[in-house]
C-alpha cells in the first residue's frame, strides 16, 4: 500500500528537524482530559491483535541545529473491527524501547527530562472515534480515509487527539497508517534543550499498525 499521505509519527515528545523543521504533517487537533471524569473507553467488534512484527511508531523532532529520527521497538494491542469495518484501536508503546539516531540521545530521552521510563514505561492510545472522511474535510491530505480521535496517555497525562489517517481492512486483517505532529510539552515534557540549540516543541509522529498478516506500508527511518 503506497500512500503519499504518510510522511514520516512516535508518541511523544522529543527532540526536533533541520533548522527547527519536523515537515509537513497535519496538527493533531488536541484537547486536555481530564481522567478522573470520563470513564473507560469501550470497543465494539472483534479485537484483531496487532502484529508486533510489522507495527511501528515512529518520530521525527528538530533542534535549531537539525533533525533527529527514532521510534519505539516494541507496539502491542489490538484493532477492533465491526461488520467489516475498523472501529477502534488500542494501542499500548513500550516507552523502555524508544531509540533513536544517536545513542547518547537515546539515553537522555529514556530520563526525567524526556520519557522518564522507569516511571512511565508505557503509553497508550485508545480511540474513541473513528470515522470516514466526508467533503467536510477538504484541509485533510488527499490519501485521508478517516479522521480518528482518541486519547493519549505518555508521562500519567492524557490528551485527546484527531488526525486524519489511512485505514484499510484487508483480507488478511487492518492497517492504520497516520502521520501527524503533536505538541511535546502538553505531556509534560517541557526540556528545552541547549541555549544556543532549543527544541521545537512539535513532533512528528508515524504511525503503522498491521494486524495478523496485513501489513503497513510505512516510510523508512531514514529520510
Amino acid at each position: 500500500m503506497t500512500r503519499s499521505f504518510l510522511i514520516p509519527l512516535a508518541a511523544a515528545g522529543l527532540v526536533l528537524a533541520g533548522c527547527g523543521d519536523v515537515g509537513d504533517a497535519p496538527v493533531a487537533e488536541t484537547t486536555a482530559v481530564e481522567t478522573a471524569t470520563t470513564g473507560p473507553i469501550t470497543f465494539t467488534g472483534s479485537a484483531l491483535p496487532i502484529s508486533a512484527t510489522d507495527s511501528t511508531v515512529q518520530w521525527t523532532g528538530a533542534k535549531l541545529t537539525g533533525n533527529h529520527l527514532g521510534g519505539f521497538r516494541t507496539v502491542t494491542g489490538d484493532v477492533y473491527v465491526d461488520d467489516g469495518q475498523v472501529t477502534g484501536a488500542d494501542i499500548e508503546i513500550d516507552m523502555t524501547t524508544v531509540y533513536s539516531d544517536d545513542d547518547r540521545l537515546t539515553e537522555h530521552l529514556s530520563s526525567a527530562d524526556f520519557f522518564e521510563v522507569e516511571t512511565y514505561p508505557v503509553a497508550q492510545f485508545q480511540s474513541s472515534s473513528i470515522r470516514p472522511v466526508t467533503a467536510a474535510d477538504s484541509l485533510l491530505p488527499e490519501a485521508a480515509t478517516h479522521v480518528v480521535t482518541g486519547q493519549l496517555t505518555m508521562r500519567d497525562q492524557t490528551n485527546q487527539i484527531s488526525f486524519p489517517a489511512v485505514i484499510e481492512r484487508t483480507d488478511d486483517g487492518a492497517t492504520v497508517e497516520a502521520s501527524f505532529l503533536i505538541d511535546r510539552t502538553k505531556w509534560g515534557i517541557t526540556y528545552p534543550g541547549m541555549q544556543d540549540d532549543l527544541i521545537n516543541d512539535q513532533v512528528r509522529l508515524e504511525l503503522n499498525v498491521a494486524t495478523g498478516d496485513a501489513v503497513a506500508d510505512g516510510p523508512e527511518l531514514a529520510s
